[in-house]
């Protein structure tokens, strides 16, 4: 009795390997989507004050974190786990206008501003400037290490930006047990920061 075609002892060992493969492969991305949709969303979104940008959802409003205030302060919001991991999210106005034009004319000055105010909160700016661009504006990083109660340093990033006459302020801080996740969040509400 010979078998007919298609059933399974026609099949060649290679058939069956492909098959194996494919099945196998479709049960490892349906566990994966599993577990995704079991964690929930990996990030929400903030929307407030003509901005918004994506951050981890694990992070809740902390109104009770300190952050020294400069300037013309317009909006002021803090996310993260606890005071000492946060970030601030603010908009300041300025006197004057800078933008993609003016902002390599001025970039010194910038600098030198931001280098004082850390200064004078007791923070250092810890290594190099880097020169990027949010949601499309031109915008400066900053590697800080900032004073913490108990006389510890804490880690953190300034990133600020310009559009016109307002200036946007990501600053995030953290201690060295939060140092990879606050790296991520940050890098996420920097890749996302968006003017509506």
């Amino acid at each position: 009795m010979t078998a007919q075609a298609g059933t399974p002892a026609n099949r060649s060992p290679r058939r069956r390997t492909i098959l194996l493969a494919l099945v196998g492969g479709l049960a490892l991305v349906t566990a994966a989507v599993a577990v995704a949709v079991l964690r929930g969303p990996t990030d929400r979104t903030f929307s407030a004050h003509g901005i918004t940008f994506r951050y981890p959802a694990s992070w809740t409003p902390i109104p009770q974190a300190t952050f020294s205030s400069v300037g013309n302060e317009l909006t002021r919001d803090i996310l993260g786990r606890d005071p000492s991991n946060a970030v601030l999210i603010a908009t300041y106005r300025l006197n004057s206008s800078i933008t993609d034009q003016t902002f390599e004319q001025l970039r010194p000055e910038i600098e030198d501003s931001i280098r004082q105010l850390v200064t004078d909160g007791g923070g250092m700016v810890a290594g190099a400037l880097t020169r990027l661009t949010v949601g499309g504006m031109p915008a400066l990083r900053f590697d800080l290490a900032v004073p913490a109660s108990g006389g510890s340093r804490l880690r953190g990033t300034l990133v600020v930006a310009f559009a016109g006459t307002t200036e946007y302020w990501i600053l995030c801080r953290h201690d060295e047990a939060h140092g990879d996740e606050f790296r991520e969040g940050c890098d996420l509400i920097v890749r996302t920061f968006r003017t509506t």
